[in-house]
């Protein structure tokens, strides 16, 4: 039986995967606050309007989104447990004055003819078997003059957490207990954790959810996976990271929307270095390098799925990506190569206990969000 993405291993770990720990209700609301505005979202535009949202996990960005009062508010999600613990949270602590319905669905499955003001997929497309066309299926429940949140992920943006999972394969054991072998994984990475700040999850469920997770099947989905295949109607409102700058005036429109998502691609390639490592703000560079450094660690992606499903031939082949990497990019982001050196010698070393001094604090910048509009015009 085919493996659903997300659902069966959430399925298995529970609710507590997708859970977060909001101790300041106020810090947590004022920080999806700056993201909507950063975003082109006004937080008043969603009072009265009619929202989806795809993948609430168990609420706690839905609880933002109901308590700024939209007429109605749809929740999808496929894992009957995870939308419960949703929906006890927005009944007991949402608006009574919204309209909620809550509806336990494949993604691929759901269906309406219901458009609607603002739609919502944060942390659901990346890893689908195809995330593109599942994509292209949610834009099409956007009215006109509505809004789309999304998120992307890419094999740059996740290099770091690549890396941490290569750990993991290196040391851990099928003859240890899950719990062991996350105990172990918790030892090893308790600097690395050290060196994030406010972390929503405790880091056996992070370790659980990003270093454990069966991934192989999945895909990536990139900001010009998105992009590339948005059609002429859909325009990007914003993103953050901000990575793009358009001095464009707003008389100029553009000849089409698709003109303005080729200048975003561009502009995509040519920050990818700070897509790699969020400790660094470098200037733009060639867009050629970007593609190569996409690629290669694209190639390190691959060679750690055929890794996690028994080709254990390959460790010399996924040493030597990643050195040509981070030879690629060393007159570029000296920090983010000493930090793939660094790992690459300790992963090949068994992970010994020593003091490292770049790779703990080396974190890609993860998921992108992306806000894309619906033209009436």
């Amino acid at each position: 039986m085919t493996e659903k993405p997300y659902l069966d291993f959430y399925a298995k770990q529970g609710a507590r995967l997708v859970s977060r720990d909001v101790e300041d209700t106020d810090k947590f609301f004022r920080a999806r606050e700056s993201l909507y505005i950063a975003l082109g979202i006004a937080p008043g535009f969603l009072r009265g309007k009619t929202v989806i949202e795809f993948g609430p996990g168990t609420g706690h960005n839905a609880l933002y989104t109901d308590w700024l009062g939209p007429s109605r508010f749809v929740l999808v999600d496929g894992g009957p447990d995870i939308l419960a613990a949703s929906k006890e949270r927005l009944v007991t602590n949402g608006s009574h004055l919204v309209e909620r319905e809550f509806i336990c669905s494949l993604f691929d499955d759901y269906n309406s003819m219901e458009l609607f003001d603002f739609v919502i997929a944060e942390g659901c497309i990346p890893n689908q078997t195809n995330p593109v066309d599942l994509f292209k299926k949610m834009q099409r429940f956007v009215k006109p003059g509505g809004l789309m949140l999304f998120t992307t992920v890419s094999s740059v943006s996740w290099l770091s957490e690549m890396l941490r999972r290569l750990a993991k394969n290196r040391i851990i054991s099928l003859e240890m207990s899950e719990e062991e072998q996350v105990n172990l994984m918790v030892s090893k990475f308790e600097d690395h954790f050290d060196t994030l700040k406010n972390m929503a999850r405790t880091p056996e469920e992070w370790i659980l959810d990003n270093l454990f997770q069966p991934h192989a099947e999945g895909k990536f989905f990139t900001i010009p996976d998105a992009l590339n295949s948005l059609s002429n109607e859909f325009i990007v409102s914003g993103t953050i990271p901000t990575y793009f700058q358009d001095w464009t005036w707003y008389k100029d429109v553009a000849h089409s929307n698709i003109e303005r998502n080729a200048k975003l691609v561009e502009a995509y390639f040519s920050n990818m270095l700070n897509f790699v490592d969020r400790r660094l703000i470098n200037p733009t560079h060639s867009q050629e390098l970007g593609k190569q450094v996409e690629e290669i660690a694209s190639d390190v992606w691959s060679q750690v799925c055929r890794i996690e499903k028994g080709e254990v031939d390959l460790w010399d082949e996924i040493f030597e990506s990643l050195t040509q990497l981070s030879l690629l990019i060393s007159s570029e982001a000296l920090q983010t190569s000493k930090s793939i050196d660094e790992a690459v010698k300790w992963i090949r070393g068994g992970l010994q206990d020593k003091r490292l001094l770049y790779f703990p604090s080396w974190w890609g910048r993860g998921q992108q969000h992306v806000c894309i509009c619906r033209r009436q015009v």
